[in-house]
């Protein structure tokens, strides 16, 4: 039964839910209302009879303190019959006189026909009056009502049965309109729960319409500010992403198309113009070698749009620890110093440790190795590349700077791009500084080419500070 109800959709489930909280509150409800209906009908049944009862009492004490008790007995004789008749018939009114010794001396109606026991507390005086139900046969009690009088005990007595009636009335009521109650409930809580769970009706519909060739379609928001809506921004979120991701595949598909078909037409050519004749084992050495050294550049090439796709998916959060920033440059420098050297380059560093990200070493190292190995290209013999590293409030800004020609105004805009070569870029694949970019971004932080100022270029690298590391 459990594994049936959890096969229904989430609109039965909330109508069932709603059905059954409201079911509960309305039975609950019900019993208190019948529990204080049935009680305060008790109380004017008891109203009822001590206020017949003590009125009679009170006239016979009236007459007995005028004439004699005999006298008072008769006048009590000829009020019952009139008292009895007036009440009525369904009330089933009786009234009786006993004397000390328990003798009825007179009765009249319900007490004459099936009178009950009399209580020893009231002939031996102990109790001035009471109010109690009697059984005396048939479906309902009697309420009846004691009090002591002069020379014995009155007594009257009335039937239950018009007030029990009005009580299983009540009962009736309740349990036929239960019913009809519920029915319209659960047809409420199945239009609310429609109504509610439209906008996940609207989302599913639109989820479902999305494929990879759209990059345009969002998930759809009532602007209630509701769970809902939070639903909605956090698909679209996930949906931003997976566009994100399926745009860098498409990217790196038509990039890696694209600078390889070059090199695979030389190499095709190339192999095509060599098998035309025979050759001799020294020719044949020569295609060979170039058709090696062509494909270790299209390895490269591929090794290096791996990892711009790599770095490009973000840096994953069991990867981050506290690096020291000024250890991953001291590496980085001593790994450039023999090549600066041979080119006549001073390869200086300003900076000093600790200076604390959150990050990965070996990405950090590509990052910073990728800025000063392109400094290095760039900056003429005799001259330096300056690495400078500042604490800026809640950043670490490092700047790579070279004193080369630097960078064409109308080239500036262009140079993370992909495969952007530049003037100077004859060789490679122009995959440096996009993947600089591409790390510092993972990082947190940002990458960017400063305005030039003189000659050379110069670049920022603003990284989250981490104030208290624990290394």
């Amino acid at each position: 039964m459990a594994t049936d109800i959890g096969k229904l959709s989430i609109g039965a489930k909330l109508t069932l839910r709603y059905t059954a909280a409201l079911t509960v509150t309305i039975t609950v409800a019900a019993l208190v209302v019948y529990t204080q209906v049935a009680s305060r009908i008790n109380r004017e049944a008891t109203l009822l009879i001590e206020v017949e009862g003590r009125g009679l009492a009170d006239q016979f004490r009236e007459q007995a303190a005028h004439d004699s008790s005999g006298a008072a007995a008769q006048w009590l004789k000829s009020r019952m019959g009139p008292i009895v008749g007036q009440i009525e018939s369904d009330l089933d009114l009786g009234v009786d006189l006993i004397d000390r010794d328990g003798r009825t001396l007179l009765a009249s109606g319900s007490l004459h026909r099936t009178p009950p026991p009399v209580s020893h507390h009231m002939l031996n005086g102990s109790r001035e009056e009471f109010v109690r139900a009697v059984n005396v046969g048939g479906l309902h009690p009697y309420l009846l009502y004691a009090t002591q009088v002069p020379g014995g005990v009155l007594r009257t007595m009335i039937s239950t049965r018009r007030y029990a009636g009005n009580i299983q009335q009540i009962r009736d009521v309740f349990l036929l309109s239960l019913p009809i109650v519920l029915v319209f409930t659960a047809l409420l809580g199945w239009l609310l729960a429609r109504g509610s769970l439209y906008p996940i009706a609207q989302m599913t519909a639109t989820a479902r319409s999305i494929d990879g060739e759209d990059t345009n379609t969002y998930v759809p928001r009532s602007n209630s500010g509701d769970e809902l809506d939070s639903l909605a921004e956090t698909l679209n979120g996930m949906l931003d992403r997976i566009r994100g991701s399926v745009l860098r595949m498409r990217r790196f598909n038509a990039n890696a198309a694209h600078e390889l078909r070059t090199p695979l037409t030389a190499i095709s050519n190339e192999v095509e113009v060599t098998l035309e004749r025979e050759r001799t084992s020294d020719e044949y050495r020569v295609v060979l070698e170039d058709v090696l050294l062509r494909v270790h550049q299209m390895a490269s090439g591929v090794e290096g749009m791996l990892r711009l796709s790599q770095f490009e998916a973000g840096l994953p959060v069991e990867l981050r620890q506290p690096v020291d920033l000024a250890a991953v440059i001291d590496t980085v420098r001593e790994f450039f110093d023999p090549l600066a050297a041979d080119k006549g380059i001073e390869l200086r560093g300003e900076y000093h440790s600790p200076l604390v990200v959150n990050g990965e070493p070996s990405w950090l190292h590509q990052l910073f190795s990728n800025l000063v190995s392109n400094a290095l290209k760039h900056a003429p013999p005799q001259s330096r590349v300056e690495i400078r590293v500042d604490k800026v409030g809640e950043w670490i800004e490092t700047r790579v700077s070279d004193r080369g020609p630097g960078i064409p105004q109308d080239q500036r805009g262009k140079i993370f791009e992909r495969f952007e070569r530049g003037t100077a870029g004859e060789h490679g694949y122009g995959l440096g500084l996009p993947i600089a970019l591409e790390i510092a971004r993972a990082h947190g932080g940002q990458l960017e080419l400063e305005p030039a100022e003189n000659k050379g270029a110069t670049f920022l690298v603003r990284l989250p500070l981490v104030r208290e590391p624990t290394l």
